[in-house]
């Protein structure tokens, strides 16, 4: 967050009330002049002493500008609109380097010492959080101060590194699994935050997987199937029993074999159609 102090803030609310009095200070002024015109000898007294009450409020609101940033008030600078220069300008300065991911003010705003403006982030350090499967655990008991690899799904050829400074003791019971955490020097800042990476666990082995997409499944009770096709128009359910999801793909463990093909779209007529271990269906 931006760091701000008080000196040479304008407010800009203040700003133009106080335009706004001094116009109509100036009327006023106006008035009583016109009226002395009219009324002569007969009231001139009480009609100065009205223009002289009328020229300290104006000269007042002229000060009162003066301090929130007019030095020199002329009839054509009390728009800030047109005149942006007249307005003092003060320079606020960031404690650090970085990219702006929130702006919290606008044109005009009334700003003090606490009034956060904008939030800053620096990108060129980030952050990785990895859920180690229990499997795994053993592999990166002794990881902390280690360095390990990673891809990114936006940049899928590009291999990244990370310093592993907490390697979590602890399994969550819903996910089974440990929170594993690393630094990462990001200086071109292509890592966001958000972004879902795949880190290689030292030691562990990397092997092939069969996956489907996530559309392919289709969940009955405790069951798991697909739809595989076994002729041009035929498709057959064949039970599966599937692991991991990871964009929009899921690991099938059991059932399938490479090369078979299924069903990803109009599931729901070919179960209604399934009357038999086939179902029949016109392809498009």
């Amino acid at each position: 967050m931006a760091d701000v102090t008080e000196r040479g803030i304008v407010a800009g609310k203040q700003m133009l009330e106080a335009t706004a009095a001094l116009e109509a200070a100036q009327a006023r002024f106006a008035g009583y002049l016109e009226q002395i015109r009219f009324l002569g000898e007969r009231n001139k007294i009480a009609a100065e002493q009205d223009l002289e009450k009328a020229r300290t409020t104006e000269a007042v609101n002229r000060e009162l500008l003066v301090i929130l940033g007019y030095h020199e008030i002329r009839d054509e600078d009390i728009d800030p609109a047109i005149q942006g220069e007249a307005i003092s300008h003060y320079e606020v300065r960031a404690p650090f380097d970085g990219t702006v991911i929130s702006k919290d003010v606008v044109l005009m705003d009334q700003v003090d010492p606490s009034t956060q403006m904008f939030t800053i982030a620096d990108f060129s350090t980030v952050w990785l959080k990895a859920d180690i499967y229990e499997k795994y655990l053993p592999l990166v008991a002794s990881l902390e101060g280690k360095t390990i690899t990673f891809r990114a799904s936006a940049y899928p050829e590009r291999v990244f590194q990370a310093k592993v400074f907490y390697a979590g003791n602890v399994v969550d019971e819903t996910t089974r699994t440990a929170d594993m955490r690393a630094i990462v020097q990001n200086p071109d800042s292509v890592l966001k935050p958000g972004m879902f990476v795949e880190i290689q666990v030292p030691g562990s082995v990397v092997r092939d997987v069969l996956q489907v997409p996530q559309t392919a499944l289709v969940e009955e009770g405790d069951e798991t199937f697909v739809f595989v096709r076994v002729d041009e128009d035929e498709f057959r359910r064949q039970d599966v029993t599937v692991g991991r999801a990871s964009g929009g793909m899921v690991e099938v463990v059991e059932g399938l074999e490479a090369g078979q093909q299924v069903a990803v779209a109009g599931l729901f007529a070919l179960k209604t159609a399934a009357e038999g271990e086939v179902a029949h269906v016109h392809a498009h």
